[in-house]
C-alpha cells in the first residue's frame, strides 16, 4: 500500500496535477492515509487493488471499498476523514470528522463486513 500510495503522491502532489486545476496532494495526506489503512483489518485490506484509490482534486484521497450492491467511500483530507456509501437498496450512509481511534475504527470494520456480506 505504501508504495502505491507513494506513487499516488509523486503523480499528483503539483497544483494542476489534473490539468484542471486540482489541488496538490500534500505528504501528510498521504501519512494520515497509511495510518488510516493500517487500522483497517486485514480482512478487508485483501480486498483492495490500485483501483481503489483515488485522488480527489481538492487534494484528498479516496478509498472505496465494495461489492456487488454495497460500497463505502472512506475520504481522507488534512483535518478530517468522512465516510459515505450504501449499504442496501435506499439505505445511505454518512459519517462526518471521523477519527483514527480504535473505537471506531472497530466501528468501521463492523461497517465493512455489512458491505462485503454479500460476497
Amino acid at each position: 500500500m505504501e508504495l502505491l500510495l507513494g506513487e499516488l503522491y509523486e503523480n499528483c502532489n503539483e497544483e494542476d496535477w489534473d490539468c484542471y486545476g486540482a489541488s496538490p496532494i500534500e505528504e501528510a495526506i498521504i501519512h494520515r492515509t497509511i495510518m488510516f489503512v493500517k487500522k483497517v483489518s486485514d480482512t478487508f485490506l485483501g480486498k483492495l487493488t490500485t483501483d481503489n484509490f483515488c485522488p480527489n482534486p481538492h487534494g484528498t484521497i479516496t478509498i472505496e471499498f465494495s461489492s456487488r450492491k454495497k460500497y463505502i467511500q472512506a475520504e481522507i483530507g488534512l483535518t478530517k476523514i468522512n465516510i459515505i456509501g450504501e449499504l442496501g437498496a435506499n439505505e445511505e450512509f454518512t459519517w462526518e470528522n471521523v477519527d483514527l481511534s480504535t473505537q471506531n475504527m472497530v466501528v468501521f470494520d463492523k461497517i465493512l463486513s455489512l458491505v462485503y456480506s454479500d460476497t
